[in-house]
């Protein structure tokens, strides 16, 4: 008989381990046969689109599967098909994004109401531009936060927000 051991449920990998008795297997489809199979995010969910401020002013475009917000560090993909590694903490944001191109000519306004959000709050950066969205989680000692943008029209779905490249952040 066949029966699934999940081994490692993480958001970069689901790994499926198929534990098979070969000799109790037959009358199975030969699928029931792998020994190990290894689901990445990006085959499971697509890798995510996203738009990278730096604390410098530096702008970087491209996609990971690997970001995580307790980790220091990712890698960005970018779309000259190479792969860098960056630090969490040289950072201003990292916006996940509909479309990586955006339309430079729209203007957030940050009225629309998200049910079930969180907590609304403005984040102040310490380059003086404001965002205001919805928390679910906030504490100042961690390194950085997510938040879902105010304005549903807007190209980010979301945004992680590093701590360090604060002046302030108030809840509203």
């Amino acid at each position: 008989m066949a029966f699934f051991e999940i081994i490692n449920l993480r958001a970069i990998n689901v790994r499926v381990n198929w534990v098979v008795n070969r000799e109790r297997n037959r009358g199975f489809p030969p699928c029931y046969n792998r020994d190990d199979i290894i689901y990445s995010q990006e085959e499971l969910m697509g890798p995510n689109k996203v738009v990278i401020k730096f604390k410098d002013g530096t702008v970087k475009k491209g996609s990971t599967t690997d970001f995580l917000p307790n980790k220091t560090c990712f890698h960005l993909n970018t779309h000259n098909e190479t792969v860098e590694t960056i630090e969490v903490e040289a950072l201003k944001a990292l916006f996940f994004v509909k479309d990586v191109v955006g339309n430079k000519d729209y203007n957030e306004t940050y009225q629309d109401v998200i049910q079930g959000g969180g907590k609304r709050v403005q984040v102040e950066f310490d380059d003086g531009e404001t965002i205001v969205g919805y928390v679910l989680g906030y504490s100042p000692d961690r390194q950085g936060f997510n938040m879902t943008p105010a304005d549903l029209n807007s190209n980010n779905e979301r945004v992680f927000v590093v701590a360090s490249a604060t002046k302030s952040v108030t809840f509203l």
